[in-house]
């Protein structure tokens, strides 16, 4: 146990030894999730983790189609835009119609450099369940 203790601290100290000699540089971890409810499908865009205090700006988008579960076949049917520091969390609602398919993509930028997540893609019915 103190032998695994004293290895995890050794990686972590290397690890923020490499982080501080790249200065400049943000590192983040951002979260796309779905999920399904009575009055619609939501979607969240999550700063889980940022290694500075810098908010990053992000535009969430939850795409739709009542046939196919290719994001080709995909439309917008909502949007919204904010800047998120750690912890914190973008979201958006749409109706889910008769059901269809779903997914939410997250459009976000850090030090310059577009970067996006996608979601997988998921069937909902008419009350929001997944299918």
């Amino acid at each position: 146990m103190r032998r695994a203790a004293l290895a995890f601290a050794a990686l972590l100290a290397a690890a923020l030894i490499t982080l501080a000699g790249c200065a400049g540089q943000t590192f983040s971890f951002l979260s796309v999730r779905m999920k399904g409810g009575e009055s619609g499908i939501y979607a969240a865009a999550i700063n889980e983790f940022t290694l500075s205090s810098q908010k990053i700006p992000v535009t969430l988008t939850l795409y739709y189609s009542a046939e196919s579960n290719d994001t080709a076949d995909m439309y917008a049917v909502e949007s919204a835009r904010g800047e998120l520091g750690m912890g914190e969390r973008l979201e958006i609602e749409a109706d889910c119609g008769g059901g269809g398919w779903f997914c939410a993509r997250a459009e976000f930028y850090v030090d310059g450099q577009r970067q996006e997540i996608i979601s997988d893609t998921v069937q909902y019915d008419g009350s929001g369940n997944r299918v």
